[in-house]
């Protein structure tokens, strides 16, 4: 009776918006809501209420309200249910007590951009605002691979190239206070190449390879992976102090590029539209593009591959081949983790959507990207891949 009552209601809400807008006229709604609804039997779908609003407005944007309220569109998307309960469950099962932060993940197929799962822990008929599109929030140390990238591209060897780990003051442009960079939890190991200094999420090694690179040419990197939200050209970008912020479909985004040996792929979310009438209107075509080197792609995956192996992501090993970065900001208001395989690139965000809270006491300690973050993204793909070979 619940579900009636409720439908009855979103359908009669809907019916009296487009009176207002002048779609129909006052007596036909009237009339329409008169009638009886007459609900189906579940197919057994996941319900995933972001992702079907995610598409609507996609809808709204291209064939405009009317059309898409009238109703006749058959819309076929990339979504895979299997996929998104496995979200929804390795979420639930992770911050499973009251009062807990709220998470956001999103995966991405690196091949073509097709978004298989968009998953958000709040409660859709509370609130409507997407964490996995419209949550912008700071990315931590989960920018440090877009940093690397623009150092190999300039000639870097992650290996080969070593800048000293320590508490460091770094002289500003135009006279400023010096930059104060000092690692999350004081400790600091000398002599550090590029990859290891990724190991140990050194802020204080890509505080000054960031100078050398140049903000300008890092906001550039993340910007062709995938990135789309203004970024500044600070130098706190190393550490991804970026302004505004960015999204967990943007994350996966930029990741799957690196996955797909630097071929970006937009996000897609429809793959077929049908008209009323039977005319297929759209129909998806990916088309991916070179945006940097294979060789280029290779390197960083290689240094973000150990990271799994046996650094600050080693929570997240699945036991097979992947690639991630933990993500965490300095007064843990939120925390990330971003990885992938060949398969699916994967971002996985928590923190509290309403206030920029720390998150400092959540099951008894601190929530940062390589514990929560990194289990929830492990139990989702571990679930996701169990059936594929590994690559």
């Amino acid at each position: 009776m619940q579900d009636m009552a409720g439908a009855t209601e979103r359908r009669n809400t809907v019916l009296q918006k487009m009176a207002d807008l002048g779609y129909i006229n006052q007596a036909a709604a009237h009339g329409a809501a008169s009638l009886p609804i007459n609900l189906q039997q579940s197919s057994g779908v996941v319900n995933e209420p972001y992702f079907v609003e995610y598409v609507k407005q996609q809808l709204i944007d291209k064939y405009g309200a009317k059309k898409v309220f009238e109703g006749g569109l058959k819309v076929q998307t990339t979504i895979e249910p299997t996929m998104q309960a496995a979200g929804l469950e390795a979420i639930k099962n992770t911050l499973n007590e009251e009062g807990d932060p709220a998470a956001a993940l999103v995966s991405i197929d690196p091949s073509n951009g097709y978004i298989k799962a968009m998953v958000s822990s709040q409660d859709f008929k509370k609130s409507q605002f997407n964490l996995a599109v419209q949550a912008k929030r700071q990315p931590g140390s989960c920018f440090k691979p877009f940093v690397l990238t623009a150092a190999v591209e300039q000639g870097a060897d992650p290996k080969k190239t070593y800048y000293m780990s320590k508490q460091i003051d770094i002289p500003m442009a135009g006279g400023g206070p010096p930059w104060h960079v000092a690692t999350y939890d004081n400790k600091y190991f000398g002599a550090s190449s590029l990859e290891t200094a990724m190991l140990h999420s050194d802020n204080t090694v890509y505080a000054q390879l960031v100078m050398d690179v140049g903000p300008e040419k890092a906001r550039d990197a993340a910007e062709r992976l995938g990135i789309k939200s203004p970024m500044a050209t600070n130098p706190s970008i190393a550490l991804g102090g970026l302004g505004q912020g960015v999204s967990p479909l943007e994350m996966s985004s930029a990741y799957a590029t690196l996955s797909a040996n630097g071929m970006y792929s937009e996000p897609i979310a429809i793959t077929r539209v049908e008209m009323p009438d039977g005319t297929i209107d759209y129909q998806a075509n990916p088309q991916p593009r070179k945006v940097v080197k294979d060789g280029v792609a290779y390197e960083v995956t290689k240094v973000l591959k150990a990271d799994i192996e046996k650094g600050t992501s080693s929570k997240a090993n699945i036991g097979r081949p992947a690639a991630g970065k933990t993500g965490s900001t300095e007064n843990l208001q939120d925390a990330w983790f971003v990885g992938y395989t060949p398969e699916l690139s994967t971002s996985v965000w928590i923190g509290y959507p309403d206030e920029q809270l720390p998150m400092t006491d959540v099951h008894g300690g601190q929530v940062w990207g390589g514990g929560f973050p990194a289990t929830i993204w492990k139990d989702f793909m571990s679930e996701s891949l169990k059936e594929k070979p590994k690559k």
